[in-house]
């Protein structure tokens, strides 16, 4: 047996007002709050969220900028 839904219909739905909006009021933000990647599939079977992907980066700078402020060169790869 089914439960009956929560969920209202689109009749009953209370209707929404954009009046006095602006348009792109916040795009000029998107850039500084966030960025996308895309991992390679290896990378992705090692990193299943960005959870764990974000704490494997925050090491890895904290790793790079000790070696920068200890005067070693730090080289990109690519």
């Amino acid at each position: 047996m089914k439960k009956k839904s929560d969920k209202k219909s689109g009749a009953e739905m209370p209707e929404l007002s954009f009046r006095g909006g602006v348009r792109g009021k916040y795009v000029h933000r998107l850039p500084e709050m966030n960025r996308t990647i895309t991992l390679s599939a290896d990378l992705a079977e090692v990193f299943p969220d960005s959870a764990s992907a974000n704490v494997a980066l925050r090491k890895l700078a904290s790793i790079i900028r000790s070696h920068e402020l200890r005067g070693h060169e730090v080289r990109s790869v690519g």
